[in-house]
């Protein structure tokens, strides 16, 4: 079961928002950011639309702000990622219940897996919340 402070939902991009990264902090803290949200929770949870609405370079975007994100973590944190359209897929199918510590191999292997995900579908945003808070 998800045990999250932090719950961040990415979907579609402008160019006003302001990119996240940065190596994480000395104190387990993450020091990047996701569209300019500090990710200062030890616990997080992203939510990424992949909906067909995401085409044309905004899923391509949210997937860059991710690897940011993800790579900003620090050591101490946990994260998770879900991506959704009418369904909701887990980046990494093993972590349904849990979150992930952010070690090198996690934060590897959940960037690998959400980058190979396409914009397609209809958008069922409230059933991917009602998973991460789960």
């Amino acid at each position: 079961m998800y045990k999250s402070k932090g719950l961040l939902a990415g979907q579609a991009a402008s160019g006003s928002l302001t990119s996240g990264g940065g190596g994480g902090g000395a104190n387990g803290i993450g020091q990047g950011g996701f569209f300019g949200v500090p990710l200062n929770e030890n616990s997080i949870v992203f939510v990424l639309d992949r909906s067909g609405s995401m085409r044309g370079g905004r899923l391509s975007r949210v997937q860059y702000e991710l690897r940011s994100a993800i790579n900003g973590l620090g050591d101490d944190q946990k994260f998770n990622v879900l991506m959704y359209n009418s369904d909701v897929a887990h980046a990494l199918p093993s972590s349904r219940t849990d979150l992930l510590p952010a070690s090198n191999a996690n934060r590897r292997k959940a960037v690998d897996a959400a980058m190979k995900y396409s914009a397609s579908g209809g958008t069922n945003g409230v059933l991917a919340i009602q998973e991460a808070l789960k």
